[in-house]
Order: C-alpha cells, then sequence, then structure tokens
C-alpha cells in the first residue's frame, strides 16, 4: 500500500470529525426540520467514524475477515447517508427504521425464545414489544417493514455494487466451501484481500463524506425537498 493513500485518509477522518463537530451540533438548531436533519446525518456520520477507525485498524493487522466485514458496513452506510439525503421523507423513512428495526428485533427474539421455552406462558420480552409498540404510536409511524437497504441502493444508482459486494463480502465473512478447506492457508490463500476490501471501504467513506459537506454548503441543514 502507497503510504501516501493512508496519510491522505488519515487526513480525511481529521477533516470529517471537525466537519461532523462544526456544522451537526444538535445544540446550535432551533428549527425543527434542521434538528430532525441534524439527528439523522449525524447518527451516520457516528457510524461511519466508528466503521472506518476499525477498518483501518483491521486493515493494520491484515485482517481480512474483518476488512471484509467494515467494508461492506460502509457501503451500506454510505447508501444510507446518500438516500437520506435525497429528501425529507426518505430521511425521516430512515428515522422512522430504527424504530420499526427493533420491533422487529424483539419479537423476533420473543419467537426464538417461546421455540426454546414453550412452556412458559409470559416472556420477559412482552414488555420490550409494547415498548416499541408505544414509540411507533408517539411518532405516528404506521409502517412496520422496515426499509431494506438493497432497496435504497436502487434509489442511489448502488445496487449492482452493493449486490456485487455483499456477495463478495460474504465469502470472507460466512463459511464457505473455500474458506472451511482452505482454513490454514490463512491470508496466504487471497494475499491482497485485505488491502482491496480497506480501498473499498475508503471509497465508500469518503463519498459519504463529500456528499454531505457538498449537500450541507449548498443547502445548510436542510432538505432538498
Amino acid at each position: 500500500m502507497n503510504p501516501e493513500i493512508l496519510r491522505g485518509m488519515d487526513i480525511l477522518l481529521t477533516e470529517f470529525k471537525q466537519f461532523a463537530e462544526s456544522s451537526l451540533n444538535p445544540t446550535d438548531v432551533t428549527d425543527k426540520e434542521s434538528l430532525g436533519f441534524c439527528r439523522v446525518a449525524l447518527a451516520l456520520c457516528v457510524a461511519a467514524e466508528s466503521n472506518y477507525e476499525s477498518l483501518r485498524d483491521a486493515y493494520d493487522r491484515d485482517d481480512q475477515t474483518m476488512t471484509a466485514w467494515y467494508c461492506r458496513n460502509l457501503l451500506e452506510i454510505a447508501i444510507y447517508l446518500l438516500y437520506s439525503l435525497q429528501s425529507k421523507a426518505k430521511a425521516k423513512e430512515v428515522s422512522d427504521d430504527r424504530l420499526i428495526d427493533a420491533l422487529d428485533i424483539v419479537q423476533t427474539l420473543k419467537k426464538m425464545e417461546a421455540e426454546l421455552n414453550p412452556t412458559v406462558p409470559e416472556s420477559e420480552l412482552d414488555a420490550s414489544v409494547q415498548v416499541c409498540l408505544r414509540l411507533l404510536a408517539d411518532e405516528g409511524i404506521t409502517r412496520r417493514k422496515y426499509r431494506h437497504v438493497r432497496e435504497l441502493a436502487i434509489d442511489v444508482n448502488l445496487r449492482s455494487e452493493y449486490d456485487r459486494m455483499n456477495k463478495f463480502t460474504s465469502k470472507f465473512v460466512h463459511p464457505t466451501a473455500s474458506s472451511i478447506f482452505d482454513a490454514g492457508r490463512g491470508n496466504l490463500y487471497f494475499p491482497y484481500a485485505t488491502k482491496i476490501f480497506y480501498l473499498y471501504g475508503a471509497r465508500y467513506f469518503r463519498r459519504a463524506f463529500y456528499a454531505l459537506k457538498a449537500h450541507v454548503e449548498s443547502n445548510g441543514l436542510k432538505h432538498k425537498a
């Protein structure tokens, strides 16, 4: 890897942190629309920063599995961010999905618990289900199906990229015939994979940052529509 690439990304990460801290501070926002935009953008920025730093750490350790994992995460975060920047309605969809997803998780856990303990009449998760339902009602959210990132990728012209990277990174993250039978060879089997996953993850991080920065410079903390 060219050291200049890593140095350039270190500089970009610093710029990203400074931008998020100075431009996306909810305490500096007074109107409702800007506060909503700020909260969604800030949540995605925190996720992007965390996953990029983890990607860089995995690269430094030559960990192919984790560079693949964080590379895919950064692609998905970029898709969510690019989708959110398109309109107020789409940003709200992403925000709403946090509660819809939470309900789906709790209900699924409850079903799994029932399979493990079919004779138990009540579940400790019942209260959690009611909390999720109340939060959804409080925010006026009637939708119960969250938007899969693959659907959002279509709107931001990244569907083919998502399908390709999702399929490819899975070969490094999940057990496959290749990973099972060649486990002893480790990184020697695909010696350049770590570098490639890092470079793609860095590309997704950079694209998300530049898109958000350009939006704020042109629109402030307001939605396009």
